[in-house]
């Protein structure tokens, strides 16, 4: 028994010295006492290799290259007391899961995060300090009773957690952090180690368990062999200087060694040193390993034209994403000139989670074979998030997003377009839970809808009536077309249906059997999730997805889907293993299961040989590297800051370091490990090292140096930084097609005129390559002088929109607010996909409905609205309510208790504007002559508007409300239009084309004044049938309201009244003629029209700023409406589709318009100009001076005949009172 060191500092040859060692062993006799190498895990594949490789040895049956974790495998397998289920690290999370749920109710400070993501890996990591650290719960509750606040109670729940684990262990479990310590136990019973020799290489320091398993070896083997990285010239003394306080830990190692080896009669052997940079080809990194630590800095001093000024090298780069490239390049510039292998060059960094992704990225692009060192975390891959979301369809009972979460894994045997079409035709209708279930089919799926039915669905009903218009002209077409709509309805029935089916038999049986009441045991959980995923063949689908992976060239990818079943097996083995016959809910299996799924990761062994090495400053081990790349040397970064991960924060632990209480190496230690980790990494590569920072990050703040930069530079004055831009300037930087493409991207969108001649060569190149030429095509395409939207060709936009146009008046407005927005909904066809909820066109149509209803039955009842009491018009649409309600989306408001009760609120507006109408009808003489009245090729005869190019257009839409009064031998049309909100009409939006719906429904009625009156004349009696003149009276804006009155004490039902009457403010434009708005509300002749919002001043005229215009001024508007109608179907046939969405004040067309994810506008708005009342009259008289009277002005005069196709005024009787046909 004998123990010896090998000192000496980085580069020295320690790794090298342990190695030929062994070789000389192994020639000498290769049948021998066992030979045991133990190294650091993420070391043992590299150091096997470098010992399997040797070219002489024939085989190495005797030496064995081990970690500890494997050591202890070997031991207890050889020699037994491994009994009980081993529970894995996995295991361990779900069993403190477990325990937070059910002790949840017991903890303090751990209680609110007993449920958070991550907390049982936290607890997890804390015990298994703990068990490092050789403590028990016992330990932590006597000192929580010496200990006083916060900490003492986090050391109570820690105890109690703690506690509970130790008892679940006793149930026949092995943790794996109680594998050294039988271990320990067990060494002495191991033939293998008796008389072995045993060398420990690549540690700075053990853990006490280690310790202790170090302590028997050396009790069994005939010699231990520690190297160190450690400064031979401290022995003898007292330990590190300050300054080099880096080998304070291979220090602390050294003197624990000893102690253990006296304290057991151990022979200590005379240390062997190793001097000298062996490693190092060049003197600077030499100067760097001997004096890096020396303060002040010991400069170097070059010879006189002395080589090797490359051997450290400063790179900064913009970001880091520039930095990643910089390196790239020079790794494909050390390959390609100066033949380096790619196994002969590493990476490295202190940040690997933010420049793991980035290293990919860029290294796959510039096609650089890459290992990436780390272990792959897996919770966002589809296998877990497949299990999670079929226990969340049993526990909600086919909740709608659950489904759809497992349909899109991929796993099912649906194509991803049958997924979409099932998600959205249940997202229409609302069909989660139960209905899954439901024996009848499903309703057939929409057809394809009508673009004007597809935009502005607050509007749609304008045009229902042209197309029925078009139906009863064309029957033979749309027969036709109706048969091709019902079989396209009857594919798409019978796919929606065997989704479904696919669905329904994929999930049954598991459903079935985890849907009842009773809790069932983890066991029959677990058995249940695998039968599941045998039944959907997961493992034949991953490896199809690996198979498919490797082929594209992703082999870590392809070996990931292989190893991601074994992976989710150990899960639920482990889950058994602990809590096999616990019973638990759905709910805390699911959890339980997600904490072993969400710290599931994978290794990987490197697929091929010769690969760039990319992985962590503190895990990777690769000490033969040429040139190694440090990434990321920013302050904060490296050396890191001290993050705060555990339980108990650093203020806590230095308390618990003065109870005696030790769990995790203090601040200090720490900050030296770090200084370590940065002094490997300046002393790991053989010939050159180059460090790189970025001067920003993701964000665009600024960052700065590390303090190792001017570390460097003080040393060597010499050195210069070298600048990494991400756009490359010139093709001697360009090493791949990939990076070449994005430098041309970027030229192309820089160059103002012709690109230099490198460039067009490139072009030229990429434009003749198959797999570049449509990219490099839409490059072209997109080039700053192309962007402008083109106007499409006339012959494609009358195919599209047709020669007669038939515009809504939402369209037109969608027009002039943005053509590309009219395009994109009429042209293209966009919309957006129906979902079963209740939104603001849903409520317009639903008041649309009742009010239409309600006004329809007063009429057949012959009733008189005005004198309908509260009690009756609330019967009356209690009646309506229940029969309009199931026609609302899908049944929409009959599908919950709280649509159910939303009904009877919305019915309560309804009622509260039917009380208004009321007021209206009792104030004054204007009459309802038609509800819902159609214009344009049905209904109210309007003029067909000539364009150029033999084109026309007819506006078309329907009326909500036309109301009439006879006065004085002339007839006054006054026109409604329904909202479910407070809506103001701006006479600037209508002079801009934006806001015309109650300028065109006026002009309509006037232009079919003489069919309006026909029918009109048993209302308004003889005396409106010998009427000599039909004139405007206005329009308005009625909302739909039941208004919240903001009183703070009780009101009399009669003043509570009159104040919600004040509160539903109507807005438009009357004609100013007192005794027209008289004939609307006599009250206004008493001063004030609360139903109107007029007032009079005391000389009986109308105060100023009243929403009033006079007769011509209603003329000037119909034609200027004419105007803004041919001016936009123009528009519309000459193919404009830019994107030219306007900009009044605040308001743009962009504010709610569906398609800005189309179009990606952001600036460039078409400013149109704010304009006074008073010059927007101005330009209407100056305008209309100069042209002649249009088809567009108001139909005073007699009205024009109606055109071919158009129905006669007879026939036009028929569409009058609310669609009633004559007996």
């Amino acid at each position: 028994m004998a123990l010896r060191f090998v000192l000496g500092r980085a580069g020295s040859g320690k790794s090298h010295f342990c190695l030929e060692e062994i070789r000389a062993r192994l020639r000498e006799d290769p049948g021998g006492p066992g030979l045991f190498l133990l190294v650091p895990e993420q070391a043992s594949y590299q150091m096997e290799l470098r010992l399997a490789g040797t070219p002489d040895l024939g085989g190495m049956l005797r030496a064995q290259v081990l970690s500890f974790r494997r050591l202890g495998w070997r031991v207890l397998s050889e020699c037994g007391g491994g009994l009980g289920a081993a529970l894995g690290e996995m295991g361990k999370r779900m069993v403190l899961r477990r325990i937070l749920l059910q002790k949840q109710g017991e903890l303090s400070v751990l209680a609110p995060s007993a449920k958070r993501q991550g907390m049982a890996d936290l607890l997890a990591r804390t015990i298994a300090g703990c068990k490092a650290y050789r403590l028990k719960p016992e330990d932590l509750e006597r000192t929580a009773e010496a200990a006083s606040g916060k900490l003492a109670e986090k050391l109570k729940d820690l105890a109690l957690i703690f506690g509970e684990y130790e008892q679940t262990l006793s149930r026949g479990l092995r943790d794996p952090d109680d594998a050294l310590v039988l271990v320990s136990a067990k060494l002495a019973q191991m033939p293998g180690l008796r008389q072995a020799e045993v060398w420990l290489d690549g540690f700075k320091g053990f853990t006490p368990q280690e310790l202790m398993v170090i302590e028997q070896l050396l009790r069994v083997c005939s010699r231990m062999t520690v190297s160190l990285p450690l400064e031979p010239g401290l022995l003898g003394g007292e330990g590190p200087a300050p300054a080099q306080e880096l080998f304070s830990t291979p220090w602390q190692t050294y003197l624990a060694l000893q102690r253990i080896a006296l304290a057991q009669g151990t022979e200590i052997l005379a240390a062997v040193h190793l001097f000298g940079g062996r490693r190092f080809k060049g003197p600077i990194l030499k100067h760097v390993e001997q004096y890096y630590t020396s303060y002040p800095a010991h400069v170097y001093v070059q010879p006189d034209g002395g080589p090797g000024q490359r051997e450290i090298r400063i790179a900064t780069a913009p970001n880091r994403r520039a930095e990643v490239e910089g390196a790239a390049g020079e790794i494909l510039r050390l390959a390609r000139d100066e033949g380096l292998h790619w196994d002969e060059m590493a990476l490295l960094t202190r940040d690997m989670s933010g420049y793991a992704r980035m290293i990919e990225d860029v290294f796959r692009e510039y096609n650089i074979p890459l290992f990436l060192d780390q272990k792959r975390n897996v919770a966002h891959h589809p296998l877990p998030e497949f299990i999670q979301s079929a226990l969340e369809i049993v526990r909600s009972d086919w909740n709608f997003e659950a489904v759809f979460r497992c349909l899109k894994t991929g796993f099912f045997p649906l194509s991803r377009d049958a997924v979409d079409c099932l998600e959205n035709y249940c997202l229409e209708r609302g069909i989660s839970g139960r209905r899954w279930f439901e024996d009848r089919e499903w309703p057939s799926p929409p057809s394809g809808t009508d673009p004007e039915g597809t935009v502005q669905v607050e509007r749609a009903d304008d045009e229902v009536s042209a197309h029925i218009a078009q139906v009863e002209r064309a029957e033979n077409e749309v027969s036709a077309h109706m048969a091709e709509i019902e079989r396209a309805d009857n594919v798409a029935s019978a796919r929606i249906a065997g989704a479904r089916q696919t669905v329904l038999g994929s999930l049954a049986r598991f459903y079935e059997h985890l849907s009842g009441e009773e809790p069932l045991t983890v066991r029959r959980l677990a058995e249940e999730v695998y039968a599941l995923l045998e039944e959907m063949e997961i493992p034949d689908q991953l490896a199809q997805r690996a198979a498919l992976s490797q082929t594209c060239g992703r082999i870590e990818e392809g070996q990931l889907q292989l190893q991601m079943w074994e992976g989710v097996l150990n899960v639920l083995d482990e889950m058994v293993a602990g809590l096999g016959e616990e019973c638990l809910s759905l709910e805390d299996f699911a959890q339980i299961l997600a904490s072993g799924t969400e710290n599931l990761q994978l290794g990987l062994i490197p697929p091929t040989l010769d690969q760039v090495l990319a992985g962590a400053l503190e895990r990777s081990r690769n000490p033969e590297v040429r040139v190694l790349f440090l990434l990321g040397a920013n302050e904060g970064v490296l050396p890191a800051r001290p993050q705060e991960h555990g339980i108990f924060v650093e203020s806590e632990r230095e308390e618990l370091a003065r109870y005696g209480l030790e769990l995790a190496p203090s601040g200090q230690v720490r900050w030296a490990d770090e200084q370590f980790f940065l002094y490997s990494a300046l002393t790991r590569a053989g010939e050159q090292v180059v460090l790189s920072y970025s001067l920003s990050d993701e964000d665009g703040k600024g960052m700065l140096a590390a303090p190792i930069v001017k570390r460097l530079q003080s040393m060597f004055p010499f050195l210069r930084e070298e600048l990494w831009e991400q756009q490359q300037e010139g093709p001697e930087d360009i090493g791949r097609a990939q990076p070449l493409f994005r430098t041309y991207a970027l030229k192309l969108g820089e160059a103002g005129g012709e690109l230099p001649p490198f460039w067009q060569a490139a072009k030229r190149w990429f434009l003749s390559q198959p797999e570049w030429a449509p990219l490099a095509g839409m490059l072209e395409a997109g080039k700053p002088e192309r962007r402008k939207e083109e106007n499409l060709p006339r012959d494609l936009a009358r195919s599209l929109y047709g020669r007669k146009l038939r515009l809504s008046v939402s369209r037109l407005e969608m027009f002039n607010g943005c053509p590309f927005a009219h395009f994109a909904g009429y042209g293209l066809r966009l919309r957006e996909r129906s979902v079963h909820r209740l939104a603001g066109p849903d409520l317009g149509q639903f008041f649309h409905r009742l009010l239409h209803d309600f006004a329809r039955t007063v009429r057949r009842e012959g009733l008189d609205w005005g004198r309908l009491s509260q009690e009756e018009s609330r019967q009356i649409l209690g009646r309506l309510t229940d029969l309009a309600a199931p026609d609302l989306q899908h049944e929409i408001l009959l599908s919950s208790a709280r649509y159910r009760f939303l009904t009877r609120r919305l019915q309560k507006t309804v009622h509260r504007a039917v009380l208004v109408l009321a007021e209206h009808a009792r104030r004054g003489r204007f009459v309802p002559v038609s509800l819902e009245l159609p214009f344009g090729e049905a209904g109210l005869p309007t003029t067909e508007i000539p364009l150029s190019g033999n084109n026309s257009l007819r506006l078309v839409g329907q009326i909500d409300r036309v109301d009439a009064a006879c006065l004085e031998g002339k007839v006054y049309l006054r026109v409604l239009d329904y909202k479910s909100h407070e809506q103001v009409l701006s006479l600037e939006r209508v002079y801009h084309g934006l806001n015309i719906q109650l300028v065109t429904y006026l002009d309509a009625a006037l232009q079919g004044a003489e069919v309006l009156l026909r029918r009109a004349g048993e209302i308004l009696g003889p005396e409106a049938a010998q009427a000599a003149e039909v004139l405007p009276a206005g329009f308005l804006y009625f909302p739909v309201i039941d208004p919240m009155l903001d009183n703070e004490l009780p009101l009399p039902d009669g003043e509570l009244e009159e104040r919600r009457l004040k509160a539903i403010k109507v807005d438009g434009y009357l004609l100013a003629d007192q005794a027209v708005l008289q004939a609307m509300d006599r009250r206004l002749a008493e001063g004030e029209s609360e139903l109107l919002r007029l007032k009079m001043n005391k000389d009986g005229s109308l105060r100023q700023g009243s929403k009033v215009l006079s007769s011509e001024e209603f003329a000037l508007l119909c034609t200027h409406l004419g105007r803004v109608v041919r001016e936009g179907g123009e528009r519309i046939l000459a193919g404009e589709i830019g994107i030219r969405p306007f900009k009044l004040g605040q308001a743009t067309a962009c504010r709610y318009c569906s398609y800005r994810p189309v179009c990606h506008f952001e600036e460039g708005y078409r400013n149109l100009p704010k304009l006074g009342n008073a010059e927007i009259w101005q330009r209407l008289r100056d305008q209309t001076a100069v042209e002649e009277p249009g088809p567009g002005q108001p139909a005073s005069s007699a009205a024009e005949e109606p055109s071919p196709g158009q129905p006669a005024s007879a026939d036009a009787e028929e569409l009058f009172w609310l669609g009633e046909t004559r007996e």
